[in-house]
C-alpha cells in the first residue's frame, strides 16, 4: 500500500493520516497475507531511497517499484479537494502485468466522513462484503500471494527494493 497522494487543496498530513487508514483497511480485509506500507518502508529506506520510490506517480513506475519489492500487487491512492468537497481514489495495480485490475472513487461532503468513506472504498475495491467477516478474493490473486511466499516478508527484499531504486535513477 503506497502512501496516499495529496493533491489540489490537501495538506500532506491529511494524506498521511488517510494512509495508514488505507494500509489499516487492507490489512483488515485479509485479502492479502502479509501487507506493507508507506510507512513500514520509510522507516527501513534512506530519506534519497523515499524520494525516488515515493516520486514514482504513473503505472508502470508503480509497477515497477512493485517488482522490485517482490510484490504482485500494489494499492495507490489519492485525496484531492473539488470546491468544497473531498475526492478519495484508490486503485488496485498487477504488478507482474502492470496493469490496474480496479479503481474505486467516491466524493466526501466533510473531513469528519473522510475515515468512514477510505474504508467502504477499501472494501469495494477488494470486494469485501461488509456483514461477512472473510473477504471474496479471487483465485489468481490467492495463487499470486502463495507464490510471493515467504521472502516477501523478509527485510532483504526491502533493501534490493531500495539499491534497485537508486541504480535505476543513477
Amino acid at each position: 500500500v503506497m502512501p496516499m497522494q495529496a493533491l489540489h487543496g490537501v495538506e500532506t498530513p491529511l494524506a498521511d493520516l488517510l494512509s495508514e487508514v488505507l494500509l489499516t483497511g487492507t490489512t483488515r480485509s485479509a485479502a492479502f497475507k502479509s501487507v506493507i506500507g508507506g510507512s513500514d518502508l520509510q522507516e527501513l529506506m534512506s530519506l534519497e531511497q523515499q524520494k525516488s520510490a515515493f516520486g514514482c506517480a504513473n503505472d508502470r513506475c508503480l509497477a515497477t517499484l512493485g517488482g522490485a519489492l517482490g510484490v504482485p500487487r500494489m494499492i495507490v491512492g489519492s485525496i484531492g479537494k473539488l470546491g468544497q468537497k473531498f475526492l478519495l481514489n484508490i486503485k488496485l495495480i498487477d504488478v507482474e502485468e502492470a496493469k490496474v485490475l480496479g479503481r474505486v472513487n467516491q466524493e466526501v461532503n466533510s473531513e469528519s466522513e473522510l475515515k468512514q468513506s477510505l474504508e467502504q472504498l477499501v472494501d469495494e475495491l477488494l470486494e469485501v462484503p461488509s456483514e461477512a467477516p472473510a473477504p471474496k478474493v479471487g483465485a489468481k490473486l490467492n495463487r499470486s500471494m502463495l507464490a510471493a511466499g515467504v521472502g516477501f516478508a523478509g527485510i532483504g527484499v526491502l533493501s534490493a527494493a531500495g539499491s534497485f531504486v537508486l541504480k535505476e535513477r543513477a
